[in-house]
């Protein structure tokens, strides 16, 4: 049995739709209520930080494999793994698909308009969610999964070229 070329990421979900220019070209104008990193970008971005895992860090739990026996745990685990990292995925990538929604309506509304400003509170309770315990422990299960399925997936690729 071969292991299947599930992607481990998808494109697209991986980059920060809020960092794309704007559809209307003008730059964005500073509001309260939404600050910006200094340098220009939003915080969307959750598989990305200081605080990068290596896959030397999974040499000592998944060594080469040696046996096909072996090879069908490591199948195991990634198959059971890769289902908790994508519905990870799907689950951090809804919340910042919202705001960059959001963060588009806002430069679009009239500042200071009663829908302007229902916009901003939902964008303020989304950003909220984003800075809680739950988000990050989420997106950092999902850094530390895409690091381990990474490292599965070259053990399993290795052992496939010897055989």
């Amino acid at each position: 049995p071969i292991i299947e070329n599930l992607p481990l990421q998808n494109g697209a979900p991986y980059s920060s739709s809020s960092e794309a220019a704007s559809s209307s070209g003008k730059p964005k104008k500073r509001r309260a209520g939404r600050p910006r990193r200094s340098d220009g970008r939003d915080d969307t971005d959750y598989n990305s930080s200081g605080d990068e895992l290596d896959d030397d860090d999974f040499d000592s739990e998944f060594p080469p494999i040696a046996n096909e026996d072996q090879r069908n745990n490591y199948k195991q685990e990634f198959d059971r793994d890769h289902l908790e990292y994508k519905d990870l995925q799907v689950e951090l990538d809804a919340i910042n698909k919202d705001l960059a929604n959001l963060d588009r309506e806002l430069d679009e509304l009239q500042e200071g308009s009663p829908q302007y400003l229902d916009a901003l509170d939902e964008y303020n309770k989304i950003r909220n969610v984003k800075k809680s315990a739950d988000y990050q422990a989420k997106r950092h299960r999902c850094k530390y999964l895409k690091h381990k399925l990474n490292h599965i997936k070259k053990m399993v690729s290795d052992y496939d070229r010897r055989v």
